[in-house]
């Protein structure tokens, strides 16, 4: 029996992005079940030129598949598709420090405050540029 991956590739052949994965991971199942390398390329080639593949690609998928020992084949009760678990959180890791963040830290109190100035118009003036726009003032826990 065909694992219902392996028949999903062979029928509808899979997208950029994934192609040469659903490919080997076919190939495997097909040389798993005792298929030789010829009735795998005779039963995947539809599948793998739809798919976008070259001739050749395949030829060195099946090359390839087939270099390595076979495994048990894979049955109706043995594969299980990948389950994602929902509604757990996952924690964001801690930003790593950085030189500027302990400049930063180190520099200033954490009472301080920085201005951002985000310009409307800069001109040349004699004494250098001169900006003019809106400000806001960040205190440093935004900064850092």
């Amino acid at each position: 029996m065909i694992p219902l991956r392996t028949a999903d590739f062979i029928s509808h052949g899979a997208p950029q992005g994934s192609r040469n994965e659903e490919l080997f991971n076919a190939v495997c199942q097909l040389r798993d079940m005792n298929m030789s390398a010829q009735q795998a390329h005779q039963m995947l080639e539809p599948a793998a030129i739809q798919s976008g593949l070259k001739p050749h690609e395949l030829a060195t998928t099946i090359s390839s598949a087939y270099s390595r020992v076979a495994r048990e084949p894979a049955t109706a009760n043995s594969y299980k598709p990948l389950r994602l678990k929902t509604g757990t959180k996952r924690r964001m890791p801690r930003p790593q420090e950085t030189p500027i963040k302990s400049l930063m830290a180190a520099a200033f109190s954490e009472a301080s405050a920085f201005d951002s100035v985000k310009p409307t118009t800069v001109t040349a003036a004699p004494a250098g540029l001169v900006s003019s726009g809106k400000s806001q003032s960040y205190p440093l826990r935004n900064w850092i």
